[in-house]
């Protein structure tokens, strides 16, 4: 339970208050896994600069009227919250963070012109293909409100310490406006018209904060963003052969290719991104290819490399990627975040495939032997480490909300851990060629198989599309990726 003190505190008046309450977890790094992401709006017109203290830290000083504060990573936990402007508390609460939630809080005023503190929970599920996601809160001096999206109105009647959204918007810029309630138009606007540029899966907060009876009004607009990705657009998969060459079958298109050109390394893998509109491939030397709207980020092409690269797997908002090596290395480029590697361990066996979690803040390795290392927020459900297998392992698929993972064989067997559910395999069939590995529906409900003869086989609720199995092909398949 949230419990919010309405009359000026102090923090360590808080801690006293209430027991248990632990000071310090709070850092404005990256989130550490497990951690709450919190930002700070401020929105105390008569308080140009605050400062604001999280379990009796200052974790973010001279913070301005109108501004919002770069993320903060909370460890979760209950803290004292206290917005001062020097010395003096404006403003202070007793919030409790989840672990791995995204949060707002708004210093900003109540109806009344007094100093309000608010919690508010943020979405983290990706937005749809080609759309952003925009939610709108009422945090201002002022009666009810309108807000529309363009022409288009989004919420009416919004009341103070009240959201509306979020509404899918496609990507592009679009006019923000507030107007009193009830209104027929979008103008005269109280607030904006505000233009926004909208990326594809990202997530934005319009914040109106101010204060209306002030003379001038200092009614305003502050801004939120940040990435969560996107659903996928449509159902299917893509094979990479060794020479750089890409398959593509359902609703998977293919938007380049290596093929005709001379390569240092062979290719070794495939990852598409989380809205299916592009691709890496990357080669054994560490080399990174982006088609579509996979962007690139760097490569270990041109490091000397102490063991060959055997995988890539992006981050959930494609704004960066991993690559691993057979020795366990992993190497982390764009806004992905190293959490650790077996590359100064001794292994059993050599490493095949990396898995990344839902959030993003860890990612498992597989082993040729079914070892599998878990680092950041990846939990380890079990391995096959130090059982007999029929055949090597040659990569691993984590579950959509990361509870759980599947191996799988070069014969084609299948092995569930965690939340992973088995849907068939093809180890006990005489197969043409080995499987090379495996690619995950959008729901967890399916996989499929991929063979070094293009051959695909489908297991639960994904659809067979098609394969190359059964074709000549110039260089053996190495990857699928859906």
């Amino acid at each position: 339970m949230r419990k919010k003190l309405t009359l000026l505190g102090v923090a360590a008046a808080l801690v006293a208050a209430v027991p248990g309450l632990v000071g310090g977890g709070v850092s404005a790094a990256a989130t550490a896994p497990g951690d709450a992401t919190v930002t700070i709006v401020q929105g105390l017109p008569a308080s140009p600069v605050v400062d604001v203290y999280i379990g009796g830290t200052e974790v973010v000083a001279g913070l301005k009227f109108g501004t919002v504060s770069p993320p903060l990573s909370v460890a979760p936990g209950t803290y004292p919250v206290a917005i001062k402007a020097g010395s003096f508390t404006l403003v202070s609460a007793i919030e409790t963070f989840s672990s791995d939630e995204n949060a707002t809080i708004t210093a900003n005023l109540d109806t009344t012109g007094g100093s309000d503190l608010n919690f508010y929970q943020n979405p983290t599920a990706p937005t749809a293909a080609g759309s952003a996601a925009v939610l709108v809160r009422h945090t201002a001096n002022v009666g009810a409100v309108d807000v529309y999206l363009g022409s288009d109105q989004v919420a009416s009647g919004l009341t103070n310490a009240t959201s509306a959204g979020p509404v899918a918007v496609p990507a592009g810029t679009v006019q923000v406006s507030v107007t009193t309630s009830p209104s027929t138009s979008p103008s005269p606007a109280l607030i904006g018209p505000v233009g926004l540029s909208l990326h594809p899966g990202d997530v934005y907060i319009a914040y109106a904060i101010g204060d209306s009876t002030a003379s001038p009004s200092t009614l305003t607009a502050v801004v939120q963003s940040y990435a969560v990705g996107q659903t996928k657009v449509g159902g299917g998969y893509r094979l990479t052969s060794a020479n750089g060459q890409v398959a593509c079958f359902g609703g998977e298109q293919c938007l380049g290719n290596l093929t005709g050109l001379h390569l240092n390394a062979p290719v070794v893998g495939i990852a598409s991104t989380p809205d299916g509109g592009g691709y890496w491939l990357v080669a054994s030397d560490g080399g990174v290819f982006s088609f579509g709207d996979a962007h690139f980020y760097g490569s270990a092409g041109n490091i000397h490399l102490n063991a060959p690269v055997v995988g890539i797997v992006p981050t959930a908002d494609d704004a960066g990627y991993w690559l691993v090596a057979s020795d366990g290395g992993v190497f982390s480029f764009g806004d992905a975040h190293f959490y650790g590697s077996t590359g100064s361990l001794h292994l059993n066996a050599p490493v095949v495939g990396i898995a990344t979690t839902t959030t993003g803040n860890g990612y498992w390795l597989v082993a040729k032997d079914g070892g599998v290392f878990s680092f950041g927020n990846a939990t380890f459900y079990g391995s096959l480490g130090g059982r007999h297998l029929n055949a090597p392992v040659v990569g691993i698929a984590s579950t959509p909300d990361g509870g759980g993972y599947s191996l799988v064989a070069s014969d084609g067997g299948v092995f569930t851990f965690g939340d992973a559910t088995f849907h068939g395999s093809t180890g006990s069939l005489h197969l043409n060629a080995p499987v090379v590995g495996m690619a995950s529906t959008p729901d967890g409900g399916g996989y499929w198989l991929g063979a070094a003869d293009g051959g695909v086989f489908s297991f639960g609720n994904s659809t067979f599309y098609g394969s190359s199995g059964g074709q000549h092909q110039s260089s053996a398949v190495v990857g699928i990726a859906s």
